[in-house]
């Protein structure tokens, strides 16, 4: 019985070590659908940020229920942002509207979260991917759009000429 008492008191102890807070912000209050993100936010200041764009038609929600991602940035202290667009789950992240949003959103978070001088990273699923590779390209051509540290996309169509 000791054991398990122990047991317990150790598996309870692990998960609250590594607790998220889960924040959702709407940035038109008007609208639940399109233009907000979910934010996994770690213990303590964030180390960095890890933003996430989604694959064409997939919410926030769905994304960060696929994977687990958040639980292990966030147990390396970063804070993990799901993104949803102006258009909501029609948006194909490669467009100039799409990548304009995005110019606007990321100083936006990192101001929110206090992230303006930590390392920023950038990852995308499917089509979230493809606007990942654009909004890269695009940020490392100009100096006014925040650059990220390193990207990752898992299955981006990257045929940008034929899209």
């Amino acid at each position: 019985m000791k054991k398990i008492f122990i047991l317990t008191i150790t598996i309870l102890t692990t998960f609250c070590s590594f607790g998220q807070t889960k924040e959702i912000i709407y940035l038109n209050p008007k609208d639940s659908l399109t233009n907000y993100f979910i934010a996994f936010k770690p213990q303590g200041q964030p180390k960095g940020l890890l933003l996430l764009l989604t694959s064409f038609g997939e919410t926030p929600q769905i994304a960060s229920n696929e994977t687990d991602i958040q639980t292990v940035a966030n147990r390396e202290g970063f804070l993990t942002v799901f993104i949803s667009l102006h258009f909501g789950t029609q948006t194909f992240f490669i467009d100039s509207l799409s990548q304009a949003n995005l110019d606007q959103l990321i100083p936006n978070i990192q101001k929110r979260y206090k992230l303006t001088d930590k390392p920023f990273y950038l990852g995308g699923f499917s089509l979230g991917g493809s606007g990942v590779v654009k909004y890269a390209e695009r940020a490392y051509s100009r100096s006014d759009i925040p650059r990220p540290k390193a990207i990752f996309a898992v299955d981006p169509p990257l045929d940008f000429e034929r899209m």
